[in-house]
C-alpha cells in the first residue's frame, strides 16, 4: 500500500510569505532566460512553491472549479490575448504572462490541494505577515525620514503612496478575521499591535480612496455579520466618515478642490477618464491592448487640456482599465466574476453565519470594487497577485461547504 507523504502547512505558509514579500519589496527584480523570457523574483519563488505543492500535497478528489469562474477567467484571458493580437507589444505579453497565466496556473495547482482549515489559515497568515512586514518597513523609513513624497505622504517601497495603500489595504480585514477566530490572549495582543501599525501606515499614505473603501468594507462586514445592530452600525459609519472628512479639511489635496479645482487630483482624474472614454469610443470591442495605455493616453491628452499628468500607466478606474486592456470580452468576464463572487458569498453567509472567511472575502471584494471607481487595484504586478491570492481563498472556501462551514 502506498502511503501519501505528510505535508505540514508551515512550508506553504513560509513560501507564500516569501513570494509576497519579494513581490512587494522588489516588484522590478527579474531574471531573463536566453534574453527573451524574463521572470520576476516572485514568479520564480511561485514556481518553486508549485513544485513543492505538486509533489507533497495530495489533491482532493471532491474539488471542482466552478463553471462561472472558469468561464470568466477564460474570458479575461481571451480578451487580453485578442488585444495583443491586434495591438501587441512586449510589455503587453509580459502582462499576459505575469498577471494572468502564471497566477491562474497557481490557482489550478494549489486550490485543489488545500484540505484543512489550518492550511487555509496558513495562507491567510502568510498574507498578513507579508503585508505587516511591508508596513513595518514603511513606518521605519518614515521615522528615519525616507520614502516620502514632496507633500510628506508615505510611499514605502512603492513608487506612490496610493500603491502602498492599495497593497496593504487587506491588512485590517485580515486582522479582524484573526481577532474573530482566535481566543489566545498573547496572539490577540500581537494582533492589536499590528492593527495600530497598519492603520498608522495607511493614514500616512493619505490615500482617501483606500480610506473610504476600507471603511465601507468594514461597514459591509459588520452589517452582514450583525444585522440586528443595523441602525447603530449605520450611525457609526456616518460618524466615522464625518470625522475623517473634518480631519482633512486643511490638507492640500482637499483645499485644492476649492482653491484650484482645475489643478486638483480629481480634475486630473476627470481628464484621464474622459480620454479613456474617447479611447473606448474609438476601440469599443478589442480595446487598445494590454500595456498600451500610457502611449495611447499621450496621443489623446492633447484633446483634453490642461495637461496635468504625463505619466499615466493606467486610467485610475478598474472597469475602464479592463475594457481598454482586455476589450469588451474581458470587461464582461470581469463583471461576471464579481457578480458570481458576491452572489455566492451572500448565499454562503446566509446559510453559515459563522463563516468568518466568507465575511472577509465579501469585505475584500467590496473594497476592491469601491477602489476601482477611482483607481486600478489590479493592473500592476503586486496588486494583481493580491487579487489572485484572494481568488484562491475564495475557491478554497467554496470547494467544500462542510470544510468551510465554520471558522470558529
Amino acid at each position: 500500500m502506498k502511503i501519501q507523504p505528510s505535508f505540514s502547512p508551515f512550508p506553504l505558509f513560509v513560501f507564500t510569505s516569501a513570494c509576497l514579500l519579494l513581490l512587494s519589496a522588489f516588484p522590478q527584480a527579474r531574471v531573463s532566460f536566453f534574453g527573451v523570457f524574463p521572470l520576476y523574483s516572485v514568479e520564480i519563488f511561485g514556481l518553486c512553491l508549485l513544485i513543492v505543492v505538486w509533489r507533497f500535497l495530495p489533491m482532493r478528489t471532491s474539488f471542482r472549479f466552478p463553471f462561472m469562474v472558469c468561464m470568466s477567467m477564460s474570458g479575461m484571458l481571451i480578451g487580453v490575448a485578442l488585444g495583443l493580437i491586434f495591438f501587441g507589444n512586449s510589455h503587453g505579453f509580459g502582462i499576459l504572462k505575469s498577471w494572468f497565466l502564471l497566477p491562474l496556473l497557481f490557482l489550478w495547482v494549489v486550490a485543489p490541494r488545500i484540505q484543512t482549515t489550518s492550511q487555509q489559515k496558513a495562507l491567510l497568515g502568510g498574507w498578513l505577515l507579508a503585508l505587516s512586514l511591508i508596513a513595518s518597513e514603511a513606518l521605519l523609513a518614515f521615522i528615519l525620514g525616507y520614502e516620502t513624497t514632496f507633500d510628506h505622504r508615505l510611499h514605502g517601497v512603492f513608487l506612490s503612496p496610493n500603491a502602498l495603500a492599495l497593497f496593504i489595504f487587506p491588512t485590517p480585514l485580515l486582522l479582524l478575521f484573526f481577532f474573530q477566530t482566535t481566543r489566545d490572549f498573547s496572539f490577540r495582543l500581537l494582533l492589536s499591535l499590528l492593527t495600530i501599525l497598519n492603520l498608522v501606515v495607511l493614514y500616512l499614505t493619505f490615500s482617501y480612496t483606500v480610506w473610504i473603501s476600507l471603511i465601507i468594507s468594514l461597514f459591509v462586514w459588520i452589517l452582514f455579520q450583525y444585522p440586528s445592530t443595523r441602525k447603530k452600525i449605520s450611525i457609526s459609519f456616518l460618524l466615522l466618515i464625518s470625522i475623517l472628512i473634518a480631519s482633512q479639511t486643511q490638507q492640500e489635496k482637499i483645499t485644492n478642490w476649492f482653491t484650484s479645482p482645475e489643478r486638483s487630483s480629481l480634475a486630473s482624474r476627470d481628464i484621464i477618464w474622459r480620454a479613456s472614454l474617447q479611447m473606448i469610443q474609438d476601440h469599443p470591442i478589442i480595446g487598445i491592448g494590454a500595456g498600451n495605455f500610457q502611449s495611447t493616453y499621450l496621443e489623446y491628452q492633447q484633446f483634453f487640456p490642461p495637461y496635468l499628468e504625463w505619466a499615466v500607466p493606467e486610467p485610475h478606474h478598474i472597469f475602464l482599465a479592463f475594457w481598454l486592456e482586455s476589450g469588451l470580452i474581458g470587461l464582461i468576464s470581469f463583471l461576471i466574476f464579481l457578480s458570481f463572487v458576491f452572489y455566492t458569498l451572500f448565499l454562503h453567509i446566509r446559510k453559515n453565519p459563522t463563516l468568518i472567511i466568507g465575511f472577509f472575502l465579501l469585505a475584500y471584494f467590496v473594497g476592491i470594487s469601491v477602489q476601482g471607481l477611482f483607481d486600478t487595484p489590479f493592473w500592476s504586478l503586486p496588486l494583481a497577485y493580491s487579487f489572485w491570492y484572494a481568488v484562491l481563498l475564495f475557491l478554497i472556501t467554496l470547494s467544500d461547504t462542510e470544510f468551510a462551514c465554520s471558522d470558529r
